[in-house]
Order: structure tokens, then C-alpha cells, then sequence
């Protein structure tokens, strides 16, 4: 990877993420927000706006530098998630603002509200990941995992019976209706096995 692409990465993540955090924790810039240097803001609602462009602009420049790089180099498993895991980020920052900027309301106190719903789909996006990701490294004979067997399969288990555990006290102690829970969890199943089954046809 060249030198020009890491440096257009450090700043499209760097701009993303703090368009996520200007979004999610709600800052707010006023006229004057550095007193003892007398300095002046004349519109400080717009910094906002910047940020996106700033954002666009690098997933651009990224992308471009991408591009470029040797073909052999972008085929690399590694670099090809990094790729794609960096646009997501860029893409939430972007919905995020999108979404709070239509509805005027902050997405945190969205969260709040339905946070044990959330955490539902959470959880068995989780759990389908897991046996997913099991199911095809099983198939595939990974080296890695066939070396590390045992090991593979403790970890998964502990991970499957945390997530069925916690999933079965939010069925319990849910503040909402039993037939809404399920059907954040059947979602929840379907998107993680759609994630698996996108991925696996990626890096086939």
C-alpha cells in the first residue's frame, strides 16, 4: 500500500468519525468559543455541513487511491475488508447526519428508548455471525482453523451460550410485546447470515 493511501485512510477515518461523534454527542459551537483568543464564529451551525463535505471528499480521494493501487495488492483478503470496513464507517457518519438532520432528533435518544430492542437484534445478529462464520470455516478446512480446532470451538461456545443466555432473559423481562421481540430476532438472524453468505461469495 502506498504512502498517499494511507494518508487519504487516516483522514476519511478521521473526519468520519468525528462527524459520528459531533452527530451522536450532540456538540454544538458557539459565536465565540475561544474567549482568550477573541475569536468569532459567524456561523457556527454550518461546521455540520463541512464535515460531510469533508467526508465525501476523502472517500473520494480514498477510493482514487484504491484504485491505483496493483491489482495483486487490492485482491489481498486483508485489504479488501479494510476497504470496504472504512466506506461503512464513512456511509453511518453520512446516514447518521442525514437521519438527525430530517428528524431533528438525536439517534441516541432513539437508542435509549428502544435500547433492549436494539440489543435483541444485537444479539442475534451476533449469534448468527458466529455459527455462520463456524459453518463456512468448517467447510472451507481454514488452515488456521483446523489448527486451532479446539480452541475455535470453545470460543464459539462461550459466545453462543452468553448470546442465548442474554437473549433469553431480554425474552423474559422485555418492556415490549413477545411477537415484536421475535421479529427483531428473526431480522436479527436473516442479516447476519446475509452478512456471512455476502462475504463468503466476496472472498470466494
Amino acid at each position: 500500500m502506498t504512502g498517499s493511501y494511507h494518508k487519504a485512510r487516516k483522514s476519511y477515518g478521521l473526519f468520519s468519525a468525528l462527524l459520528v461523534a459531533w452527530e451522536l454527542i450532540g456538540i454544538e459551537l458557539t459565536e465565540t468559543p475561544f474567549e482568550s483568543f477573541k475569536v468569532k464564529i459567524k456561523t457556527p451551525e454550518v461546521a455540520p455541513y463541512v464535515l460531510v463535505i469533508l467526508v465525501i471528499y476523502f472517500a473520494y480521494r480514498f477510493t482514487i487511491e484504491w484504485l491505483l493501487i496493483n491489482e495483486e495488492n487490492r485482491k489481498i483478503r486483508v485489504a479488501l475488508i479494510d476497504f470496504y470496513i472504512s466506506h461503512i464507517i464513512g456511509l453511518i457518519a453520512i446516514l447518521i447526519f442525514i437521519i438527525q438532520t430530517a428528524i431533528n432528533i438525536q439517534i441516541v435518544k432513539i437508542i435509549i428508548e428502544y435500547f433492549d430492542l436494539i440489543a435483541m437484534f444485537m444479539l442475534s445478529f451476533t449469534l448468527s455471525l458466529i455459527i455462520g462464520s463456524y459453518v463456512y470455516l468448517y467447510k472451507v478446512r481454514n488452515k488456521f482453523f483446523m489448527a486451532n480446532r479446539k480452541i475455535s470451538i470453545f470460543i464459539a461456545g462461550i459466545f453462543t451460550i452468553g448470546d442465548l443466555y442474554d437473549l433469553s432473559l431480554r425474552f423474559t423481562y422485555t418492556k415490549h410485546n413477545l411477537i415484536v421481540n421475535v421479529i427483531i430476532f428473526i431480522i436479527g438472524i436473516v442479516t447476519g447470515l446475509g452478512g456471512i453468505n455476502s462475504v463468503r461469495k466476496k472472498l470466494s
